[in-house]
């Protein structure tokens, strides 16, 4: 199983591609200054086609996108969510709802699970 793990920050993005179950480290990356002057990408959907790109396509890490079996996210806040959960529109209400208790986090990460799940529409979301 080839998982991605997203690490959203309020302006940049790091991920790792991992085979799983042994943990091998397939890729790795990092995206800085999102949406601000001087920056790789103007935003996360941006940030995150860079990263799919750099992952995915002949020569590269993976063939093909459709080989990325789960997308797993470390979320900062999602109110009463707390324990490691498939991400649905529900859990993404409950990060929009208690973004005020980590307002540099959950609007970047809900704007990337939102332009993940665009991108990779097959896959798991995992929390």
């Amino acid at each position: 199983m080839k998982c991605l793990i997203p690490n959203i920050g309020s302006t940049s993005f790091k991920y790792r591609v991992l085979q799983m179950p042994e943990e091998a480290v397939l890729a790795e990356g990092r995206v800085e200054r999102i949406g601000q002057p001087g920056g790789e990408c103007a935003d996360y959907p941006a940030a995150i086609a860079k990263c799919l790109a750099a992952i995915a396509g002949e020569g590269k890490t993976i063939e093909n996108l459709s080989e990325i079996d789960a997308v797993g996210f470390k979320v900062v806040h999602a109110g009463p969510h707390s324990e490691p959960q498939l991400i649905d529109d529900d859990f993404l209400a409950a990060m929009e709802e208690f973004s005020f208790l980590a307002p540099a986090h959950n609007p970047a990460y809900i704007a990337a699970i939102k332009a993940f799940r665009q991108e990779l529409p097959e896959c798991r979301w995992l929390r």
